[in-house]
């Protein structure tokens, strides 16, 4: 439940709300990746970028498998400008495995389309 409601919540643009509600999330289960997810998403909108940064990889680390994560994570590295940062993605998922799963992960997640190209960008020009 306060999952659905930090969507909402931010959704409406209330991120200190929406934060507030991941964090009781995170009380109630925090194993639930989605909540820590939900976090790093409100700390990035209001800008907070090391907690944005910090949630996310608590999400990749609970749930590997989802891109979603790593696609946030990415984009929050292309916001704060921590290029070496974004580099060390490709140690979690190989670049090739990276590359095929951009074209979808640029469907479901438009806007994070630029911290993905520059992922991409990095990681070929130091390959």
């Amino acid at each position: 439940m306060n999952s659905n409601l930090t969507s909402i919540l931010w959704f409406r643009g209330d991120y200190a709300r929406a934060a507030e509600c991941a964090h009781k999330a995170i009380a109630l289960n925090p194993f639930y990746f989605r909540a820590w997810e939900d976090l790093g998403r409100a700390y990035e909108q209001i800008g907070d970028f090391d907690h944005a940064i910090e949630s996310f990889q608590k999400a990749i680390a609970l749930e590997e498998r989802w891109d979603g994560s790593l696609s946030s994570l990415a984009h929050v590295y292309a916001l704060a400008l921590r290029a070496s940062l974004m580099l060390r993605l490709t140690t979690l998922r190989p670049m090739r495995l990276l590359t095929s799963r951009l074209e979808g992960a640029v469907k479901m997640w438009p806007l994070r389309y630029e911290g993905w190209l520059r992922l991409v960008d990095i990681a070929q020009t130091n390959a």
